[in-house]
């Protein structure tokens, strides 16, 4: 397993996601990462963690909350992200909005990872599973100098727009931030929330004592230039050959 002490990638992902965490882990390698990486799996069967295990080299962590797999709640309700983003153009293509229970925990686990890893002295970058990687970023762990990382928005100012990509430096102030907003999703069920790690890294980010720095979109490509370092799988383009295309 290639590891580089002290710098992790994590991502998290339930069994009906998987085949986008082939994207990741696939692309990863094919850029020649050198950075140790965690996947979060959540509620997988026994024979289901050991089919992961067979296919990639890497670090599992297993969770195991016993969550519904049936799509019962809305990730978005704005009828302008309905069209633009998701492409929804009549009833029958809600589904695509449609996300169970399960579904909004594994996507909100990501922080228990990060507060893990966090603990054992990381420095951790949290992305969706599925980002494709384009070209090698490995050097983004070289000189850390703010708390957070995370990637601009060029439709508005919110520094938490894009948290598909965050990065934390191994500070204490980053660990008493990820207790807080774990606290808060977890132990407050606000992780039935689709916006709940939104809501809670404003709530808890000082901004008084703690640094953040917005990366160029390049490392969150949602429009997927080739000019770019990751592409984002948000966007109209996620439900169209030309997407999928490029994880071949």
């Amino acid at each position: 397993m290639k590891t580089t002490l002290n710098n992790a990638i994590v991502c998290s992902t339930d069994y009906n996601y998987a085949k986008y965490l082939n994207t990741l882990l696939t692309t990863l390698k094919r850029v020649n990462s050198n950075i140790e990486v965690f996947v979060r799996l959540v509620d997988f069967t026994v024979e289901q963690v050991n089919e992961m295990k067979l296919l990639y080299d890497c670090n599992f962590i297993i969770d195991d909350p016993n969550l519904s797999n049936e799509r019962t709640l809305f990730k978005t309700k704005n009828f302008q992200e309905l069209g633009s983003v998701y492409n929804i153009k009549n009833i029958k293509e809600i589904r695509k909005v449609l996300y169970s229970p399960r579904s909004f925990y594994t996507c909100h686990s990501r922080f228990k990872t990060i507060n893990e890893l966090l603990l054992k002295n990381y420095n951790v970058l949290s992305l969706d599973c599925d980002t494709i990687v384009l070209k090698n970023f490995d050097d983004i762990f070289n000189n850390i100098t703010h708390d957070i990382y995370t990637v601009k928005n060029k439709d508005n100012d919110d520094i938490f727009s894009n948290e598909g990509f965050l990065l934390f430096k191994n500070t204490a102030s980053n660990k008493e931030l990820l207790k807080n907003i774990n606290e808060y999703l977890f132990e407050k069920e606000n992780y039935l929330n689709w916006d709940g790690d939104h809501i809670a890294l404003h709530k808890f980010f000082n901004y008084n004592t703690q640094s953040i720095k917005l990366l160029d979109v390049k490392y969150k490509d949602k429009q997927h230039l080739d000019t770019s370092i990751m592409w984002s799988g948000d966007g109209k383009n996620k439900y169209e050959q030309k997407f999928a295309s490029n994880l071949v």
